[in-house]
C-alpha cells in the first residue's frame, strides 16, 4: 500500500510506476479518438439538422439500448418491472416526438392590420 503524504492527490500516490503498455495506450487513443469525437462530431450533426428539442429526446432511449445489448451480448436477465419501465420510457419518447407546439391563438378585438399585431407576428 502506498503511504500518501499530506496535500498528494491520491491519483499520484497510486500512480503506476511503469509506463503502461503499448495496447493500452493504442486503445486509450482510439477511444479518445472514434469513440469520443466522432461520436460528438454525430450527435451535434444530428442536433443540427432535426434541432435540439426534438432529437436530443431520442438520447433518452439510451439505457434500452444499453439493456438489449447486454441482454444479446452478456445474456443478462430482464425483469418484468425492467420491461415495463422501458415501455414507459418509449411511450414517453414516442410522445415527445409526435408533440406540436401550438401557434398561440389571436387577440380577440385586435385589428389585423395594427402595429401590435404586426409585431406580435413578427416576434413569433
Amino acid at each position: 500500500m502506498c503511504r500518501r503524504r499530506a496535500g498528494e492527490p491520491l491519483a499520484l500516490a497510486s500512480a503506476p510506476h511503469a509506463m503502461p503498455p503499448g495496447s493500452a495506450l493504442a486503445g486509450l487513443t482510439y477511444l479518445s479518438l472514434v469513440s469520443m469525437f466522432l461520436g460528438f462530431v454525430a450527435w451535434y450533426a444530428g442536433l443540427a439538422r432535426g434541432g435540439v428539442a426534438r432529437i436530443s429526446q431520442v438520447q433518452l432511449a439510451q439505457p434500452l439500448l444499453t439493456v438489449s445489448l447486454s441482454v444479446l451480448v452478456l445474456g443478462e436477465h430482464v425483469t418484468p418491472f425492467l420491461l415495463a419501465a422501458a415501455c414507459a420510457v418509449l411511450v414517453c419518447i414516442a410522445a415527445t416526438q409526435r408533440a406540436r407546439i401550438a401557434a398561440p391563438a389571436p387577440v380577440v378585438g385586435q385589428a389585423a392590420g395594427s402595429a401590435t399585431a404586426r409585431a406580435g407576428a413578427t416576434a413569433r
